[in-house]
Formats: structure tokens, sequence, C-alpha cells
């Protein structure tokens, strides 16, 4: 079957493409908001520290997300870290509804939220991959490869231009 019109890949590219884009407008709205906050009891800049934060859990938790992923099918594995995003991103909702509130537990909770946005990265992303020789025929598979790859990428440039954008003029 053609990639085109292979519907499982077509989702996963979608879904994949759109958690992408949602985390970096998200990790790169936090990291603009850092540049106008001096908090005195984080040890690090603002964006030095919501950087960490983010890519912690990769380190962490990518080796254990692609053992899991090897135990257990792919799709329950991106199914689950897809419904954990939603739950992730309305705590982001709130993290930032505290900012006019208490500031100082507003990045607390910024900081939290990316941290959980890494942890699902870090399990999404190995059956992200893991999923496609499933998916797709293997003569199609480098290709699917790199059409993950490039939407993956297209996602990240895009969502930090739009964080950029609401940042700016909203």
């Amino acid at each position: 079957m053609a990639l085109g019109s292979n519907r499982s890949f077509i989702a996963l590219t979608c879904t994949q493409l759109l958690g992408a884009f949602n985390d970096n407008v998200f990790r790169q709205f936090i990291l603009l908001i850092a540049l106008n906050v001096t908090v005195s009891w984080l040890p690090i800049d603002g964006q030095s520290m919501a950087m960490a934060v983010f890519a912690l859990p990769f380190v962490l938790f990518a080796i254990l997300g692609g053992s899991i992923g090897d135990r257990i099918r792919k799709r329950n594995v991106i199914v689950a870290a897809k419904m954990l995003e939603i739950g992730v991103m309305a705590l982001g909702m709130g993290a930032f509804a505290l900012q006019g509130i208490d500031p100082n537990l507003s990045i607390i909770a910024m900081l939290g939220v990316l941290f959980l946005m890494g942890t699902q990265s870090a399990f999404f992303g190995p059956s992200k991959y893991g999923i496609l020789p499933e998916m797709v025929n293997e003569k199609d598979l480098t290709r699917a490869n790199g059409i993950v790859n490039m939407t993956t990428n297209v996602a990240i440039i895009l969502g930090t231009v739009v964080a950029g954008f609401i940042f700016t003029y909203l």
C-alpha cells in the first residue's frame, strides 16, 4: 500500500506533527516568558532551566519508553502517550492562568509541565518510530522515516514561530 493511502501512517504522521507543534509552541512560549522573568531562587537563568527541565526526561526515560514499546503493543503506548499529552496540556493552561495570580507559582507549574511534556515525548518517540515497520511496507520504510522526521522538524519550526507571534501580538 502506498504511503499516501495508508490511513494508519497518515494518522500517525498527523498525530506526531500536531504533538510536536503543540510541544514547541508551549516550550517556546515559556522560554519567551522566561526572558522577562527574574526568579531569585532559580540557580540558573529561566531559559536554561526550562531547556534542561524539558530535556532531562529524554535522558531519564527514553530507554524505558523504548523497552515498554518492545514489550506491549506500540499502538497502545502511542495512544496512552497522546492521552497523557491532553492532560499535560490542560495542566499547562492552568500554569499559564497562574501567571496573573502568582508568577512564582506559575513558573514552578510551567517547569513541571515542561518536565511532563518531555516525559510524554520520551515514551511516545520510540514507539512512534518503532511502529513504522509494522505499519508500512519494507520498501517504503526509509521514505516513511523521512516523512515522519521532516514533519517533526516542520512542526518544531512552525511551533517556535507561532509562539513568537502569539507572545508578541496577543
